[in-house]
């Protein structure tokens, strides 16, 4: 169901001795439709959007930290640069549903992106943009079309040589046509039977500088492709290089539904139908050995996944809603995901929730270098857009708290690979687990800072109140919007609960944990300096008695060498 709103200069040239009225159309404000693909320009000023209505929308990312400028330029507000992201071009593309976009090109006021369509048509668009008139303009360079089938997917990234189109002929059989991003020719047609319909793809460079695309689709297979062996390749022989150009990883029973890279594509995330989140170092591995995790009690699918500096992580699906959390992957988790192992929960881990009213189908991340802001654009099956921002701004106590217990684990772990192998025998190792049980039954010092941080709250809420009713009393006679009053009363307890809220679960725990492993690591230091101690010491005897040993041994020999001195001499007298 959707409501419009009807503006009061609909119509123009409007006049009422006369019939004759000349509708203006409104500017669209959406898709109608599911959005199917979502492109970000290189310097996060435009972002791309396609969808079953079969048009292509151009929106402005703007962002409102400054509420008197805009993000990327120095001019004042106005009335139509208001919105942080707002449409700044449509057009009609295609004459049915678009299923893949992509876009190969893109500096400072050039964009080149591909389209394609259930209508059989792969179109190349130039975007040139003017930021200062936040204004931009279309052009169609080129049309092609495909054998029979449909375009099924398009992927390609500005960083990339090449770009893919897909086809699918049927369910299960997929074509995709070769295209460099250069001369944005198409250059070798490759079909294979092993991947069925994409749910998901992504490019990819190997050791070798190969171009590597990565598909998820319904056969139950991740498959990669060589792209660069596929264009060095004759046609004839694709055949014979099958097994040199197409790898698969078999995941049972689910279907790969989003894929992301991290620390310079060194470290992959992927997500499932399922609601599962794998995080793996090597696509071409058993999927056994892959890291698992699950971000929602749901099992639904994730069909938006991308990461923000390496640190932070967005996903999004068909639970309707987007969250953000920290990093967890292989290099942070030990669980192997055997059989009988439990999937990890990363429910502690886990930023922020924004729950959306339909399942989300498309995401990108995307970040803006002059003022630090950062977030996500995600669409809909209804064909809404949602812009997510996001401000680095954590909390000093935190963040020391997470570097000291950082620190502190490292050392600790440092301390006891230089330990003698008598410090890990069983009474120590209870006497410390003992001592770990008494410092969470302790009440400590963390403890009443909050206890007082909590009456504070409190009593600033009542003085708000007392100020509110004094005010009351001596001005009766005037109006006073008490319920406005009375609402940011409300709003002030909320905020301060919250507050609580998080002092007590997050910044409590972190103290307490950061006290438990400060104290562990004392005993440690503690426990080795006994142990060194006791090391300086036998070290010590032990030289002293390998002197008395050797002068010992000398004085014999000295002896030896006299007495036999002495029998020659007395020996050559009585010759």
């Amino acid at each position: 169901v959707r409501s419009w709103q009807i503006p009061t200069n609909a119509f123009t040239n409007y006049d009422s001795t006369s019939s004759a009225m000349t509708p203006q159309i409104a500017q669209p404000v959406s898709h109608l439709d599911e959005v199917t693909s979502i492109c970000v320009s290189r310097d996060n000023s435009l972002v791309f959007t396609v969808s079953r209505d079969a048009h292509l929308f151009i929106w402005s990312l703007l962002s409102t930290k400054n509420d008197d400028y805009d993000m990327d330029t120095d001019m004042p507000k106005t009335k139509m640069s208001k919105q942080p992201f707002h449409i700044i071009q449509s057009i009609k593309a295609h004459e049915e549903t678009i299923l893949g976009m992509a876009l190969v090109r893109s500096d400072a006021q050039h964009h080149c992106l591909v389209t394609g369509s259930v209508d059989k048509k792969i179109k190349i668009w130039t975007v040139t943009n003017n930021k200062n008139e936040d204004k931009c303009s279309i052009k169609r360079l080129k049309t092609d079309t495909t054998i029979s089938g449909p375009v099924s997917f398009v992927a390609g990234q500005y960083d990339m040589p090449y770009f893919v189109v897909g086809e699918n002929q049927s369910f299960d059989s997929l074509t995709f046509h070769l295209y460099s991003s250069s001369s944005l020719e198409r250059l070798k047609t490759y079909k294979t039977a092993t991947c069925h319909w994409p749910l998901s793809s992504f490019l990819t460079l190997n050791e070798n500088n190969h171009c590597i695309l990565t598909i998820g689709s319904t056969s139950h297979e991740l498959c990669s492709y060589d792209l660069s062996l596929v264009h060095s390749t004759d046609s004839k022989l694709f055949a014979s290089y099958t097994s040199k150009i197409e790898y698969r990883t078999s995941v049972p029973s689910e279907w790969i539904t989003s894929i992301e890279s991290l620390d310079n594509k060194q470290i992959f995330y992927l997500g499932t139908t399922n609601g599962n989140l794998f995080s793996t170092s090597n696509l071409f591995s058993d999927i056994q050995t892959w890291n698992r995790s699950r971000i929602s009690s749901k099992p639904r699918a994730i069909t938006g996944l991308c990461s923000i500096n390496n640190e932070f992580i967005f996903t999004s699906g068909h639970d309707n809603v987007i969250r953000v959390q920290y990093r967890n992957d292989h290099s942070k988790l030990m669980n192997t995901n055997d059989n009988d192992s439990s999937v990890h929960e990363d429910i502690d881990d886990i930023l922020g929730q924004y729950p959306v009213p339909a399942p989300i189908t498309q995401m990108r991340a995307w970040k803006q270098s002059n003022n630090g802001i950062f977030g996500v654009v995600a669409g809909d099956t209804l064909g809404n857009l949602y812009l997510i921002q996001c401000q680095q701004e954590i909390n000093n106590l935190r963040l020391l708290n997470i570097c000291l217990q950082s620190t502190l684990i490292r050392v600790q772990t440092q301390l006891i690979e230089y330990l003698p192998v008598n410090i890990h025998d069983e009474i120590k190792r209870n006497q410390t687990k003992q001592k770990l049980v008494l410092l969470r039954q302790t009440d400590d010092h963390s403890r009443r800072i909050i206890h007082s941080q909590q009456i504070s709250f409190l009593q600033l809420i009542n003085n708000f109140k007392n100020l509110l009713d004094f005010n009351q009393e001596k001005v009766p006679n005037k109006e006073i919007p008490i319920a406005k009053n009375e609402k940011q009363i409300d709003i002030l307890h909320e905020m301060f609960n919250e507050l609580n809220t998080i002092i007590h679960t997050e910044h409590n725990d972190r103290i307490c944990q950061l006290y438990i492993t400060l104290a562990e690591a004392s005993s440690s230091v503690v426990d080795a300096r006994e142990i060194l101690d006791q090391t300086i010491h036998a070290h010590g005897i032990i030289t002293q008695r390998k002197i008395k040993r050797t002068i010992f041994y000398i004085c014999i020999g000295f002896t030896f060498i006299s007495i036999f001195t002495f029998i020659i001499i007395i020996s050559i007298r009585m010759h």
